[in-house]
């Protein structure tokens, strides 16, 4: 049975969600689903790698640890990062669709949704109207829906022109022990540069030649990944 309904401020008014991060939030995994109206902001925290889907489509993904189940960046029930993918910054909420206009749902179930009287931020403001923690989501989800209708043509026209190919990360975290991190695709730096004019004025025409751009440079984020994983080797050993 779907826990997830239209969202209404006067049902919904009391509606409050809980605050921090943690694994009981599903935020325990070592990479999410990015999309390319969100680049600029991931490259400079994630590196931006792409993921092969069973259907032979690719889909970028921000790596968040190296193990299963390892996000880097929770530190208790904090995030360390300036900027969070907006899946998870939409929390319970979804687009859908009723009648054919786009509506706002809620996921009743999801476990940001606070119990009856549990603190936590609230949705609506008390005399109505939507609360910051409300429009924070909504943000996510415009971020959410503007990549979702770029996806397939970034994903044609990053495969067409060759600018994305397999990549094989061995990371060394130190002497004694290696990460074969691959099966992932990159853009690169180099891909960008071996282009022709006409391929680039394509790539600028379609709005995706600072896409991959952020994709190429987001790159330089994986030392620094590294490097976090290299602290928490060192606190449990």
């Amino acid at each position: 049975m779907s826990t997830s309904v239209r969202l209404d401020n006067v049902e919904h008014a009391a509606l409050r969600l809980r605050r921090g991060h943690g694994s009981h939030f599903g935020e325990a995994v070592n990479q999410v689903a990015v999309f390319a109206s969100e680049f600029q902001e991931v490259q400079r925290e994630y590196p931006i790698l792409f993921a092969r889907l069973q259907e032979g489509q690719v889909q970028p993904v921000a790596i968040l640890g190296f193990d299963r189940e390892e996000n880097l960046f929770l530190d208790g029930t904090r995030w360390d990062a300036a900027y969070i993918p907006a899946l998870y910054r939409r929390g319970p909420f979804q687009v859908g669709f009723s009648e054919g206009e786009a509506v706002i749902n809620v996921d009743l179930s999801h476990p940001r949704i606070a119990a009856e009287g549990e603190d936590g931020d609230p949705v609506f403001k008390p005399h109505g109207g939507d609360a910051p923690a409300l429009n924070a989501a909504l943000s996510a989800l415009r971020t959410l829906s503007a990549g979702a209708a770029a996806a397939e043509t970034m994903a044609s026209l990053f495969t067409e022109l060759g600018l994305i190919e397999e990549v094989k990360l061995e990371v060394r975290l130190n002497a004694h022990s290696t990460i074969d991190f691959d099966g992932y695709l990159a853009v690169t730096a180099e891909k960008i540069a071996a282009l022709d004019g006409e391929s680039l004025a394509r790539l600028n025409a379609a709005g995706l030649l600072d896409v991959a751009i952020f994709a190429a440079s987001s790159l330089g984020t994986m030392q620094r990944l590294i490097a976090r994983k290299q602290r928490k080797l060192a606190v449990t050993a």
